[in-house]
């Protein structure tokens, strides 16, 4: 096995390989997205990682936070144990683990002792227990997700406004978008609420699955402080359970699975396991636009992480939400769990 020396992405092949297509991007010390993903941009994203404020209408929210930072008497599982790849490495043998760049995986150990060699860590992927090179890999809490140029955001009509802004049609990179647009008050610090964007921003990153909305990117050039997301065309749930008084009760189970398969996607299977928070019916939204009539075969879209955390992240001592859609022990308590 090459020693990490000659196997590190530095080495010539790889650096020649990143410079012929250009396969990675970055901004400061940050990996951003590959060039593949930046051909897709004008398409659907496919982003480097399989991927942390506010909410939309449809009641007051509230978050009245005392602590969220986990006790540093405990471990959690995630935080030091979840990398994603920044590169392709193919194993050269049995015990190792092939990587492809956004791949996320489990770092088991980082004692060389246990992988046999410097500069290998030891690993679990799609189920497989291997070694592979740790200058492949990065933390999933370092991952920033796409810097975007607001001059490059072409905004259409309001779509949506609450107590965070307001949400924008408009288009990116000849892609229609949507465009959450953060408040800004006239005694407000800027420097606070690019913090706050930017944090939405990174959980939001992380997530991959059919029933959450994607995140195209972030703009944090004050004061146009805004999150960039896949535009979905049929609006929010309230407003069509609003209009439509009859549905059928096959289109009404299949909703409610599809938004069961995206939070059970939140807990169980994202690179981080997060608790939403703030589900519902507003904060649903239907991917494809609705004609006059049907109602089945739409796809449903989670959408809204301002006021999401890390499970790891979250105490009894928070709270947050909207009262109408709280459960009674959430209200009682302030504990949120899965």
């Amino acid at each position: 096995r090459l020693s990490r020396s000659t196997q590190s992405p530095a080495h010539p092949h790889y650096e020649n390989r990143r410079l012929e297509s250009q396969g990675i991007s970055s901004r400061g010390s940050s990996l951003v997205y590959s060039q593949e993903q930046d051909d897709d941009r004008s398409g659907s994203i496919k982003r480097g990682v399989g991927f942390c404020s506010t909410t939309h209408g449809g009641g007051a929210s509230i978050s009245t936070t005392t602590t969220t930072a986990a006790s540093e008497k405990t471990t959690p599982r995630h935080s030091t144990s979840v990398c994603t790849a920044l590169y392709d490495y193919q194993a050269k043998g049995d015990d190792e683990l092939s990587l492809r760049l956004g791949d996320v995986l489990e770092v088991l150990s980082r004692d060389e002792k246990i992988s046999g060699d410097e500069g290998w860590w030891t690993g679990k992927i799609n189920g497989k227990v291997g070694i592979f090179p740790s200058d492949f890999v990065q933390d999933i809490h370092d991952v920033q997700p796409l810097r975007i140029d607001f001059r490059e955001l072409l905004l259409e009509e309001v779509i949506g406004a609450g107590g965070f802004g307001k949400v924008y049609r408009g288009m990116w990179l000849d892609k229609e978008v949507a465009v959450k647009a953060a408040r800004i008050e006239p005694d407000q610090d800027l420097a606070v609420t690019a913090e706050h964007v930017l944090q939405e921003g990174k959980l939001f990153w992380m997530l991959n699955h059919t029933n959450i909305v994607a995140l195209m990117g972030v703009c944090l050039e004050e004061p146009n402080l805004c999150l960039v997301m896949e535009y979905c065309k049929g609006g929010s749930l309230n407003r069509v359970l609003q209009q439509r008084k009859a549905i059928g009760p096959s289109v009404l189970t299949d909703w409610a699975v599809q938004i069961a398969r995206g939070m059970d996607y939140l807990h169980n299977q994202a690179p981080i396991s997060i608790i939403h928070r703030d589900l519902k019916s507003s904060n649903v939204l239907l991917s494809e636009e609705l004609d006059s009539h049907a109602l089945q075969f739409k796809t449903l879209k989670i959408t809204d992480f301002g006021l999401a955390r890390e499970v790891d992240q979250t105490t009894q001592l928070s709270q947050a939400g909207t009262y109408a859609w709280m459960a009674p022990e959430v209200i009682k308590s302030s504990t949120f769990s899965k």
